[in-house]
């Protein structure tokens, strides 16, 4: 019966040995195990048939990483460093946290040496078919690093130094000092390789008769390519046997201690020649792609092999092809990469254009610029106006809600001094203390609002504005904490660093402009409520004016799962400076999100990530469902969604979908039909927990807001003061009048009734 791991268990070791509360990750479809010291994200392998022991090694390898490599060590190091040599400092580490975590548990040397005599018994360095002596310094290090103790690999005198200085290593910045070493020490070894694989081809050619050009051929098992590699315990006398009792495996007893002399002082001394040249010559390129030497400028190549071999060859073929396509690793992306796409308001005002801009100098005369500027602005006053009327209600309706919640959970309470008022009733009543009323504390709210600012919004944007303008100023009024969000995809941060790991969920494209917020001072806030109400005044029916917005307000794509990703941060930042006791996340727009798949598993289906510390898978299909509802899970906020049709046919469409969502497809189609009735009469629909959400209200087409003054149709002829009938006419005509606003306004009034 085949052997399965217990991965749970392995989760656990690999925590204790941590010492921390690390996230283990087990996957198909990845090569081998890494750990992400960013994230302290360890990911394993699911293997059948390389063995526990080999398991509980990379277990131990990647642990060590978690507790000796620090967390932002190999960023900064790419940061100056070039990537293609990366291999050389992941060698020299290598060598560094595997000696420190063998000294630091005592089972480890133990695993590690049955781990690797496994790995070498099935040849996964790619070494069974080539001569050790003759490979390069790199590949050797990484040998006598890892297989050291079970296979011998030859180093010379310069070489074994460097070896034991990488062993001694106690740092990071330890490592990267020796990476600038060996770094150096192998472009100059495959320097004097190019020249004299150079020189023998010169030789090959040369025909004289003084028998120039002649050269030692290396019997098997012997030297190649000239080098000296000599085990580090071979004494000078190149004895065939070492004092220690090992056999050398340097010298070859075919060849007589002439010729080997002979050899050895040819080859240092053209070493010694081309370290000499190195030195006085900068053109070798000791930061290029590998050295560039005199030779026609060919590159000179310093890749170790068996870093690749081991790591091919560790790659369980099957489960690869199985979990490549279907499921993968991706990172939930760093604080510091979601800053990189949330531009502040002071940076956002500061990047409008002023509002006599809106009337370009090329098509106004002075005079006609100036006349518009003033009766724009003029009519921005009388919008803020009826702002303030509006809100002025919804504000009043809210405060009685807020009290009728504190009364309706009131509590009273006898205290044990006597109401003197009361003392005369002691014989028939025993109510003679005096009592304290304890009104309930009504919950503290915090607003998140997101408003999309995607292209398909041109023609609702300037109405959803106009809601969101009474919102901030509801906000604004009775003292609650907000933040207003535009997001989108444009080309403003293309100049901008937005780089992040290939890992984590691309956040590339996307731009949080920060519109409102409860920080603003009086003066800002004025400022920014101004420019929106000119935007909105100068918007139509069909098309939102973009004239005086910032380059991160131009319309583009929907990150709408971006955003929501994004907003786990947000919400962090939130409550650090709003300490409130229930925080609404509240998202307004008109269609679906575009994928934000790592870009190195773009074609996955299923991402293994971890959030808040806990594992959570998240599909492909129905992605932004499963964002929002990771959002409430993990940070505890309460969902609002409202959905912006562009059309009547888009709406009832959404609506279909809301009625599949709650009843399945199969009972969809009946439910639907009466869902439409209510739609079409109150001009929105609502549904609680629905697409993840909360509360999730499905809007009409055409959500302007329309500020109509009563006007009582009087039948002629007749006194309201002195006619029953005309008294009842009035009431009934303003109810309607104010059921019509209610419904116009729907937004704000069931934004007021949530959150009271």
């Amino acid at each position: 019966m085949e052997k399965i791991l217990d991965l749970q268990n392995q989760s656990s070791v690999a925590r204790l040995l941590a010492t921390e509360n690390i996230t283990v990750t087990h996957k198909k479809g990845i090569k081998t195990a890494y750990f992400d010291v960013q994230h302290r994200v360890l990911g394993l392998p699911v293997w059948k048939d390389k063995g526990k022991v080999v398991y509980d090694m990379l277990v131990g390898h990647e642990v060590s990483h978690a507790l000796f490599t620090p967390a932002d060590g190999f960023e900064k190091f790419l940061e100056k460093e070039d990537r293609k040599y990366f291999d050389i400092l992941n060698i020299i580490e290598d060598i560094r946290i595997e000696r420190l975590i063998k000294n630091k548990y005592a089972g480890m040397p133990r695993i590690f040496n049955g781990a690797y005599k496994e790995l070498v018994e099935n040849d996964f360095f790619g070494i069974n078919d080539k001569d050790i002596p003759s490979l390069g310094f790199l590949d050797r290090l990484n040998l006598r690093g890892k297989i050291g103790t079970i296979v011998d690999i030859p180093l010379n005198e310069e070489e074994e130094k460097l070896y034991q200085e990488c062993y001694a290593a106690e740092t990071f910045d330890d490592v990267v000092g020796l990476y600038h070493k060996v770094k150096k020490f192998a472009e100059e070894e495959a320097e004097a390789k190019k020249e004299e694989a150079d020189d023998n081809e010169d030789q090959e050619g040369d025909t004289s008769e003084d028998g120039e050009g002649e050269q030692l051929e290396p019997q098997e098992g012997g030297f190649a390519d000239g080098d000296d590699f000599g085990n580090s315990s071979l004494p000078e006398d190149f004895s065939d046997e070492a004092d220690d009792g090992t056999e050398s495996h340097s010298v070859p007893s075919t060849v007589s201690d002439e010729e080997i002399e002979e050899a050895l002082g040819d080859y240092l001394d053209r070493r010694k020649k081309q370290f000499s040249e190195t030195d006085e010559d900068d053109e070798l390129g000791q930061d290029g792609a590998g050295g560039k030497g005199d030779s026609g400028g060919e590159d000179v190549i310093i890749e170790p092999t068996t870093t690749t071999a081991l790591e091919e060859n560790l790659v369980d073929k099957e489960s690869l092809k199985e979990g490549m396509q279907r499921e993968a690793i991706a990172l939930w992306p760093l604080k510091t990469t979601v800053d990189k796409h949330i531009v502040g308001y002071k940076k956002v005002m500061a990047a409008r254009s002023k509002i006599e801009e809106f009337y370009p100098e090329d098509y106004y005369s002075p005079e006609d610029r100036a006349n518009h500027t003033s009766k724009l602005i003029q009519m921005a006053v009388e919008f803020k106006k009826k702002t303030n009327k509006k809100v002025g209600v919804l504000a009043r309706e809210f405060e009685r809600r807020k009290a009728a919640y504190q009364y309706s959970r009131a509590q009273e309470s006898r205290r044990g001094t006597l109401d003197v008022n009361k003392l005369h009733k002691y014989k028939y009543d025993d109510q003679i203390f005096q009592s304290v009323m304890h009104l309930a504390d009504a919950k503290s709210h915090g607003m998140i609002f997101f408003i999309d600012y995607s292209g398909s919004m041109s023609a609702v944007l300037k109405d959803v504005l106009e809601h969101t303008l009474n919102l901030v100023h509801f906000c604004k009024k009775v003292g609650i904490p907000y933040k207003v969000y535009s997001f989108t995809s444009n080309y403003a941060l293309d100049k901008e660093d937005v780089s992040q790991s290939d890992m984590e969920f691309d956040l590339s494209d996307l731009v949080l402009a920060e519109l409102f917020s409860s920080e603003m001072s009086s003066k800002e806030y004025n400022e920014a409520f101004q420019m929106v109400s000119c935007q909105i005044l100068n918007s139509n029916e069909y098309r939102f004016s973009q004239q005086g917005i910032s380059k991160f307000e131009h319309l583009g794509g929907t990150p709408l799962d971006h955003t929501l990703i994004a907003s786990h941060q947000i919400v962090d930042d939130f409550r650090k400076k709003n300490p409130v006791q229930k925080l609404n996340v509240i998202v307004l727009t008109d269609g679906e999100s575009h994928s934000c798949s790592p870009s190195e598993a773009w074609s996955a289906g299923t991402f293994f990530t971890n959030v808040g510390g806990k594992q959570k898978s998240i599909k492909r299909h129905y992605a932004t469902r499963q964002y929002v509802e990771l959002l409430k899970e993990v940070k505890g906020v309460n969902t609002i969604g409202f959905f912006l049709p562009n059309n009547k046919r888009a709406g009832n469409q959404h609506l279909n979908r809301m009625a599949g969502h709650m009843y399945g497809q199969g009972k969809a189609y009946g439910k639907a039909g009466d869902y439409m009735k209510k739609y079409r009469k109150d001009k929105y629909f609502h549904m609680a927990d629905c697409f993840g959400y909360d509360s999730y209200f499905l809007l009409s087409s055409d959500v302007e807001i329309e500020d109509d003054d009563f006007d009582f149709s009087k039948t002629e002829g007749k006194s309201i003061s002195d006619n029953r009938g005309e008294q009842a006419k009035l009431a009934r005509q303003f109810a309607k009048h104010n059921v019509a606003n209610r419904t116009n306004r729907i937004i704000m009034t069931k934004f007021a009734e949530i959150i009271a």
